[in-house]
């Protein structure tokens, strides 16, 4: 059964009739398939030692696996100061707050970068400054940054292979450096959908989907998203040759 099913008669209307006022919006949310390892935190300074800070910038969502000298694990941080230097970095529980006090804590967790945009607007977010105004969706405490998307929601088929098709419509240098450096892998994607008039409430979700391709011009970027089909996966996952082998020849 089709997870659009599950619809509330107020999100099928505004899906499809024009002549309400709710609106239905659509909410990316994409991991950053190239993790960072946090070391080390310092009491006093409240700065979180990285095994490198390169690519990363102010106001970045960053997730860690596990708790750190106060931080706790998949609580999302925002970055509100940074150390190239040094690789380190100062973490807020919102976008421009106040930065998170911490403690001395050795060890190694995995820092997971965070995106999150939508196809439409509520409100002004915290990332807000005096000389630029950002608008986008806060549901459920996570701030969705507002970019003129366009999405193609998947099908179901008998055969449980789905696609859609992501299209930005928003495109700056910051943007294709960032596919350049960090898309070396296949990044998960998560879609929800969800009401204007309660964000908080999400009316359907589209989840494990992974970025498959990436293209772009001067004035779009357009992402395929798939999911990976177990199904039709070689087992073993390796053919018996010398190179994954080696012993046995």
């Amino acid at each position: 059964m089709s997870r659009l099913n599950n619809l509330t008669t107020a999100a099928i209307r505004a899906m499809f009739s024009s002549e309400v006022d709710e609106q239905l919006i659509t909410l990316i949310e994409i991991k950053d398939p190239t993790k960072v390892e946090a070391t080390n935190s310092y009491a006093g300074s409240n700065l979180i030692k990285l095994t490198s800070a390169d690519n990363y910038n102010i106001d970045d969502n960053i997730i860690f696996s596990a708790s750190i000298g106060g931080l706790v694990a998949g609580t999302t941080y925002y970055i509100v100061d940074i150390d190239y230097t040094n690789d380190t970095i100062k973490v807020s529980l919102s976008p421009r707050g106040t930065v998170v006090a911490l403690g001395n804590s050795t060890g190694t967790v995995l820092g997971e970068r965070v995106f999150r945009i939508a196809d439409s607007w509520k409100e002004r977010l915290s990332y807000t400054t005096d000389s630029e105004v950002v608008y986008g969706v806060i549901s459920n405490s996570k701030q969705f940054i507002f970019i003129p998307v366009e999405i193609t929601l998947p099908n179901e088929t008998e055969s449980g292979e789905t696609s859609c098709k992501l299209q930005l419509n928003y495109v700056t240098p910051e943007l294709v450096e960032l596919i350049r450096t960090n898309l070396n892998k296949p990044a998960s994607v998560t879609i929800q959908l969800v009401l204007g008039s309660s964000p908080n409430d999400v009316e359907a979700e589209f989840s494990s989907f992974f970025i498959s391709n990436v293209s772009y011009t001067s004035t779009q970027i357009t992402f395929d998203l798939n999911m990976i089909n177990y199904s039709r996966e070689p087992f073993p996952a390796f053919n018996f040759t010398p190179i994954y082998f080696p012993g046995l020849f």
